[in-house]
Order: structure tokens, then C-alpha cells, then sequence
């Protein structure tokens, strides 16, 4: 009974990890895309019967194979199918907006700058992820270890290459330390689960930073283990050099990838003496790396212990502090990540179905049959772990338990902030199978009339996964990321097509639409083509900019290029104050961009800024470029309403007549017109909204702008808005007529 209570215990626990990352419905790891993974593991299970002495012999002749045969094949095979569904299925271009930020920040780096050029015009050009500095420059919110390691391909021109090679890479580490806990079966059934799922595959053809965070991770933990072994020194620098490499990338995984660390050299402190050297050594070094960080965060923010995330931050988000770790009111970022941002806060509750969440995500993306995840817990019930699955199990842990701290789901080809625990998953995937496999053996040889039967259980479940994962999961998958949230690789073959070689190409939609855009071009103003954000009307204000470009915008239902009519300055400057959001400044409230559709003409891209302001005195304020001197007069299409208040526009500091009223029964728009002119001259000019007051019967001090119209006296002032007209589609450099083509709404993105 003695011997048998830990078994108990273990057992218990399995089981009550088994409950909580199911939400306490266990049955849906065996239901789960009934009945096609069900009828399949039943048809394994009667040719495992048959077929057991046959998988021994394979299992047998897989060990006959030499270590680095068996590497160099895993290798050469993970980096072919890796760069394959980057080629087919993503289109060698990046499909998320910080993957995007990540390679345009790598054409930054590939040019000798850090930020991207200012503009006179930065709504029509800011990038997602991107700021704007006190000189107007675009900085990018990420930290510049990622963006360096690709900097290399994009100088080569094969950027999209680069994960493909660190994904590969990774199986490396999690061979060798696999291989020395727990033999060379479990280290290369480590290896073929990770070539079957497709978190690992997909992750790994993409430009997010995780890849190359896993891979240093892995080589880390590797090596201190080794360090625990046989002490040397070498060894714990390299570890302390690649965490402080990592601190240039993802610097909270950094710290999180301490305590597997930690665990992995305790040998050291059990010595003849405390490694006091040893360790001031290892500190330094990491220092190395990580001075770069707070060189960066010094040079941006003023603060080495700032982040240019936190500029970013308090400039979009009514919060200044609402992206980062704990629970609160304020945590939580709702102008970013809306619904998934926790409007409300984020709290403990919120947490649990948040890491519930990225569960059931791992479920599917990791090897598609949630039973995988009974598996993967199976080896914390059975066996020894010894140092190594130790380690491997603390990264996992350190990483689920690091992030339930964090509001962010980051689902993104699977539970992206648990990809550096990628090598630990295979592991427990591959030992869990092996251990349940062992475990059926002893009870075969106890219970012979049913042995045939317990000894396939274990290697049909295992192909079950492996089979439906590689047949029906991928190819589901395979055509969910082609075009994965709405990107792909269209845009060099409609260049191509179009004959266009010189120019300006308004896309449409928002400021992600553009950073996509960005990739396919060098970043700056001064190549042949440039992308810019399509904003109707106001994107007369580019041709006033640029008049020696040609202009274009992106018909995407068509994939096609429209030619537009060129427009001159004629004393006009349209503005959809939209545009402008996030404001330059916010004093006293936050302004942010506001869908009018139920106030208006029910079109979707309807749009005003609207600043939700605390009372009397508080403002915000947005800049214009001028791009001819002259006097202005001013007129805005602003709204009224129970929660407007009276405001005033000012100026370069000149107060503009009258006051506009803002209280009314019912929301609705009127025009506003200045009575004084203001003189402005060629630059940028400060446009201040403030709140002056309210209605005795108004609610609130908020104040609603959707247009806004600079008219030079006297040419502009009674001239319509000038209108952005199609001339006609682009076919191989000839222009043709649109008359012959049905008319096509434009397809606006909220």
C-alpha cells in the first residue's frame, strides 16, 4: 500500500490537470470532431493488433539509425516544410500587423536607421505599431532584436527564409537534451511529433519573433544543463549570452526563462563553493545584449527602463498603463485589441477563461485532437522526469503561469505566447506516449487475453494524432491561412499586371492594410512607388504633396489598379478628422475615432473623433500641413447632442468665433462656419478643440467632429470639396475605361 500511494497521488494530480485545462468537460478530448478521428483510431487500433510486432521492428530499425543522419534528415525536412507553407500558404509576406511591424523595422535596420522618415502627411502613412517621435518620425513600439536577426535576409532578399531555418534549427537543442534524459526513442519521437503539428509548422513559416525566441530559449537550457554536468564555464556564458539576446526580443520571456535556468545549474550550488565569480561573469555577459535594450529605451523614451511600447501606449489609450501584467480596472488595452482588450479590466476570473482559451487553442493548432492534451499531462503521472524533463517542464510551466498574468489571448497559428515551449510540448506529447504505451505493456502481461488489445492502445492513439493531424487538420488549416486575415501576396502581381512602375497607391481600409502595403516596398518617400492610406476626399491632400507622382488606389474585390485624376491646390483642405486620431495631444480627456453610422446616412464608413472630455478647459488637438499661405477661414461638420459640450476652436493660439454649441435634444450633425479668419503660412499649423462649458441641461463635456475645411480667402471659399475621381484601370501600362465594367461598391474596412 506504501508503494502504491505516490502512483495514487500522481494519478490524482493527472487528473486534476486534466479537469482544469478542459474547463471540467473531460469528454471533449475523446468527442472532439467526431466521428472521423474515432472511426480512425478504431480502424488503428484492430491493425495495431495485427501490426505490433511490425511497429516494434520499426521502432528497432529507427534506432539503428545514426544520430546525425537522423538530425540532418529532421532538419533538412522541418526547413522544407516550413519554407513550403511559407511560399504556398502565406505568400512569403507577413499576415499579422506585428510581423509586419518586424520586417519593416528589418528594411529600417537593412538602410542604417531606426526610425522611419518624418512626413508632412504621417495619417497617410503611419504603419501600424509605429509612433510618432517629437520630430515627427515613425518609431516602432517592438524591441529591435527580432527585426536584427531578419535584417540579414532582407539584405539577401530572402527574409521570408529566415524562421523557416530557426524553426528547423530548434529540433537540434530538443534532440540533445531529450537524447541524454530519456534515450534516443523518445528524442526522435520528440522530433516527428514536432514535424507533425502545425503550431510548430506554421509558426515557423511566419515573421513573428516566437520562432527565434524559442529557438534561443531551447539552446540555453540546453547548455546549462550541460553546465550542471560537467562545470564549465563556457557553457553558463553562452546561456547568460542568449537570455540576454532574448531580453532584446521578448524581455518578459526573458525573465521567465530564468527559473528553468535557475533549476538547470542548482548543481553548481552544491559544490565545494559559492560560483560568486561564476555568476558576476554570467551577469556581465548578459549585460552585453541587454544594453542595447536600454540603449534603445534611453535614446526613445528618455528612460532606459521605459519601453517605446509604453510611448505607444499612453498615446493611443485613454490608460497610459493599460498593457501590462496584473488585474485591475485599468488593465487592458480597448483601442487596440477591442473586445479582447477587457474594456471593463481584467481580472482573475478573466484570466482563467483567457488561459482556457489559449488551451483549447493548443488543442486544436498543436496535433488537432485535444486528446494530445491528456498525453501531454500523462508524464507528470508516470515515471521519473529526472533534470531534464524537469527543465523542459518548467519552461512550459513558467510560460502558462507567466502569461495568465497577461489580458492578450495572442492567439495567432495557435497560443503564440506559449511557442518558445514548443520543444517541451513534443517532448511530453512523445513521452506521454511511451510511458502510457509501457504502462499497457505490464498490464498486458497480467491480463494475457486481452494483451494483443492493451499493447495497440497506445501506438494507435499516437497515430490516430499523428495521421489526422497530417490528412485532415492540414489541409482545413492549409486554406484557413491562405489569405490568413485578409493578407496576402497579391500586391507584386498586381504591379506586375498593372504596368505600373512609378507612382502613388492609396489602399484602402486601415492603418494594417498599409503596413502590408509597406512590406513590398523599401520604407521611405523617395522610391518609385509608394503606398499611402486611402482617405477619400482628403487624399487630395497628397497630390498636393507629390504633384510629379501619378495617383492610384487599390480596387481589392478586382485586384486591380484605378488611375485617379490629379487634383491642384485650389484654397481647399479637406480633413475627416478621423484621420487624425490618435490626436497629437490630449489634455483634460481622450480623443479617439468614433463610428457614426446610426447618426448618419447608415454608410459603414462613417467616422468622427470624438474626445470624451472631463470638463471646462480640457482639449485636444491634432496638426494640419499648409501647404499655401494665405488667410483661412475655417467650417467643421461637427455633432450635437445630450453629452456635447460647448467648445472652441483655436488656431496656431488664435481663437476662432463663434463658440460652437454643442447641446441638443437628440444627436445629429450641423455645419459650423468661423466668422474671423486666421493668417497661416506654409507648415504645420495646431488645431486645438476646446471645451468651453455646457448646456444647463447637457450631460456631459464630450465634443464631436467628423470633417473639418480650410478655406483660403478668397479662392477656396465658396469652391466645392475637391472630389477624388477614377479616370480609369491600369492593363499592362495602358489605361483603360471603367464605362464597360459594373459599378462596385468601395470596400471600406472599419
Amino acid at each position: 500500500m506504501k508503494s502504491a500511494f505516490p502512483i495514487l497521488v500522481r494519478g490524482a494530480l493527472f487528473l486534476l490537470l486534466v479537469l482544469l485545462v478542459t474547463g471540467f468537460r473531460p469528454a471533449g478530448l475523446f468527442t472532439a470532431f467526431a466521428p472521423i478521428p474515432q472511426i480512425l483510431f478504431g480502424l488503428l487500433l484492430l491493425a495495431c493488433i495485427f501490426l505490433r510486432p511490425f511497429l516494434d521492428a520499426l521502432g528497432r530499425a529507427l534506432l539503428t539509425v545514426s544520430d546525425r543522419f537522423f538530425l540532418c534528415a529532421s532538419l533538412l525536412l522541418a526547413f522544407g516544410l516550413t519554407a513550403l507553407a511559407n511560399v504556398l500558404v502565406l505568400d512569403r509576406v507577413p499576415h499579422v500587423t506585428d510581423s509586419a511591424a518586424y520586417l519593416l523595422q528589418a528594411k529600417l535596420f537593412a538602410m542604417g536607421r531606426y526610425t522611419h522618415p518624418a512626413t508632412a502627411l504621417p495619417e497617410f502613412f503611419r504603419p501600424h505599431f509605429f509612433f510618432s517621435d517629437a520630430a515627427g518620425r515613425f518609431v516602432s513600439l517592438f524591441q529591435p532584436g527580432w527585426p536584427l536577426i531578419l535584417t540579414p535576409g532582407v539584405l539577401l532578399g530572402i527574409p521570408w527564409l529566415i524562421n523557416p531555418l530557426l524553426g528547423a534549427l530548434t529540433l537540434w537543442p530538443l534532440y540533445r537534451i531529450v537524447r541524454r534524459g530519456f534515450g534516443p526513442l523518445a528524442a526522435r519521437l520528440s522530433v516527428i511529433v514536432l514535424l507533425c503539428s502545425p503550431f510548430f509548422v506554421f509558426m515557423s513559416a511566419s515573421f513573428m519573433a516566437h520562432t527565434a525566441s524559442g529557438l534561443i530559449s531551447l539552446v540555453a537550457l540546453d547548455q546549462m544543463l550541460l553546465h550542471g554536468q560537467d562545470n564549465r564555464r563556457g557553457r553558463l556564458f553562452l546561456s547568460a549570452l542568449l537570455l540576454g539576446l532574448l531580453f532584446t526580443m521578448r524581455s518578459y520571456n526573458a525573465v521567465l526563462l530564468v527559473l528553468p535556468l535557475a533549476f538547470a545549474g542548482l548543481p553548481m550550488f552544491f559544490r565545494h563553493r559559492f560560483p560568486f565569480k561564476e555568476l558576476f561573469g554570467a551577469f556581465l555577459i548578459f549585460l552585453a545584449p541587454a544594453s542595447v535594450q536600454f540603449a534603445v529605451n534611453a535614446e526613445i523614451t528618455g528612460d532606459p527602463f521605459s519601453y517605446p511600447q509604453d510611448l505607444y501606449f499612453a498615446h493611443t489609450e485613454p490608460d497610459a498603463h493599460c498593457h501590462r501584467l496584473g488585474f485591475g480596472a485599468d488593465v487592458g488595452c480597448e483601442m487596440e485589441h477591442g473586445q479582447f482588450g477587457f474594456p471593463d479590466g481584467f481580472y482573475f476570473s478573466d484570466a482563467l477563461g483567457v488561459t482556457r482559451q489559449r488551451i483549447s487553442s493548443l488543442a486544436l493548432n498543436f496535433l488537432g485532437v485535444p486528446a494530445a492534451l491528456a498525453l501531454l499531462l500523462f508524464p507528470l503521472a508516470a515515471g521519473r522526469l529526472k533534470r531534464e524533463g524537469i527543465a523542459l517542464i518548467l519552461l512550459l510551466f513558467s510560460l502558462v503561469a507567466g502569461y495568465f498574468f497577461f489580458y492578450y489571448h495572442g492567439n495567432c497559428f495557435g497560443p503564440r505566447f506559449y511557442y518558445e515551449a514548443v520543444g517541451s510540448l513534443g517532448f511530453l506529447v512523445a513521452l506521454g506516449a511511451l510511458r502510457l504505451d509501457g504502462m499497457l505493456n505490464g498490464a498486458a502481461r497480467r491480463l494475457p487475453s486481452i494483451r494483443n488489445a492493451l499493447r495497440a492502445l497506445a501506438p494507435a492513439l499516437l497515430l490516430t494524432m499523428l495521421l489526422f493531424t497530417v490528412f485532415w487538420v492540414y489541409p482545413k488549416l492549409w486554406h484557413s491561412y491562405k489569405g490568413f486575415r485578409g493578407i496576402d501576396g497579391n500586391m507584386r502581381g498586381i504591379l506586375e499586371e498593372s504596368g505600373v512602375t512609378h507612382g502613388l497607391i492609396l489602399l484602402p481600409g486601415t492603418g494594417p492594410n498599409l503596413s502590408f502595403g509597406l512590406n513590398v516596398v523599401p520604407p521611405g518617400f523617395d522610391g518609385e512607388i509608394l503606398f499611402a492610406r486611402h482617405h477619400y476626399e482628403q487624399s487630395a491632400q497628397l497630390m498636393y504633396a507629390f504633384p510629379e507622382r501619378d495617383f492610384y488606389r487599390l480596387e481589392p474585390r478586382r485586384n486591380r489598379l484605378i488611375k485617379l485624376r490629379k487634383q491642384l491646390f485650389d484654397g481647399v483642405i479637406f480633413i475627416k478628422m478621423d484621420s487624425k486620431m490618435p490626436a497629437w495631444k490630449n489634455q483634460g480627456g481622450f480623443a479617439e475615432s468614433q463610428n457614426i453610422q446610426r447618426y448618419t446616412d447608415g454608410r459603414a464608413d462613417r467616422y468622427q473623433a470624438y474626445f470624451d472630455g472631463h470638463g471646462p478647459g480640457a482639449y485636444f488637438a491634432v496638426r494640419q500641413f499648409i501647404f499655401e499661405p494665405g488667410a483661412y477661414r475655417l467650417e467643421a461638420n461637427a455633432m450635437r447632442g445630450p453629452y456635447i459640450g460647448n467648445w472652441r476652436l483655436v488656431v496656431n493660439d488664435t481663437p476662432m468665433e463663434p463658440e460652437f454649441p454643442g447641446y441638443a435634444k437628440d444627436y445629429g450633425f450641423t455645419n459650423w462656419r468661423s466668422e474671423n479668419a486666421v493668417r497661416l503660412e506654409r507648415g504645420m499649423a495646431e488645431l486645438r478643440f476646446e471645451v468651453t462649458g455646457k448646456h444647463p441641461k447637457g450631460w456631459a463635456h464630450a465634443v464631436g467632429v467628423e470633417s473639418l475645411v480650410l478655406r483660403r480667402i478668397p479662392d477656396g471659399l465658396e469652391r466645392p470639396v475637391p472630389p477624388v475621381e477614377d479616370l480609369g484601370y491600369m492593363d499592362r501600362g495602358r489605361l483603360l475605361p471603367l464605362a464597360d465594367i459594373k459599378k462596385i461598391p468601395k470596400l471600406v474596412l472599419p
